[in-house]
């Protein structure tokens, strides 16, 4: 089990239900920020003003986002419903 992407565009991009590889606001936005506040962190350790709070609010905002994102899939699974008609 690899936990890299086979793609750096499986950071930003998403399969639809129909197989089509879409752009994903969610995913790139996660990415992006990610990054923002990883570079931001590393700042604050050069200058000196690295301090256990804003660890602690880097490694709770990344595990609340990831969980809301994980939950939103779960919740939109639960709830699909098959199409009689079809």
């Amino acid at each position: 089990m690899s936990f890299l992407p086979a793609s750096p565009w499986d950071y930003v991009t998403s399969t639809d239900k129909h197989g089509k590889l879409r752009f994903d606001p969610r995913k790139s936005f996660e990415f992006g920020s990610y990054w923002t506040s990883t570079i931001w962190g590393c700042v604050l350790i050069y200058q000196g003003l690295f301090s256990e709070w804003f660890f602690a609010a880097y490694m709770a905002c990344w595990t609340g986002a990831r969980w809301l994102r994980d939950r939103e899939q779960r919740m939109g699974a639960a709830h699909k419903v098959d199409n009689p008609d079809k």
